[in-house]
């Protein structure tokens, strides 16, 4: 792993699996997309099993990039 968040995400989704053993409800890690951040932005890793696409991400209605103004311009909430 590249970063020390790394480790707390794992941790983040061990504690999702217990829930979902309980709940019934499933992370499901191939439909999960993520980016990178900060000065990992450009890495090439993919861990977790998550899609880390280069293009934006569209949550809500709501896309995230890098690029302030492509979000807003792909975005419905203009």
């Amino acid at each position: 792993m590249i970063c020390k968040s790394c480790h707390s995400v794992g941790k983040a989704i061990e504690v999702l699996d217990s829930f979902g053993n309980f709940s019934g409800l499933l992370l499901n890690t191939s439909k999960t997309k993520a980016l990178w951040l900060g000065p990992w932005r450009d890495s090439e890793e993919k861990p977790f099993g998550f899609k880390w696409p280069k293009e934006p991400v569209r949550t809500l209605g709501i896309f995230i990039s890098y690029h302030e103004r492509q979000n807003d311009k792909n975005s419905i909430f203009r």
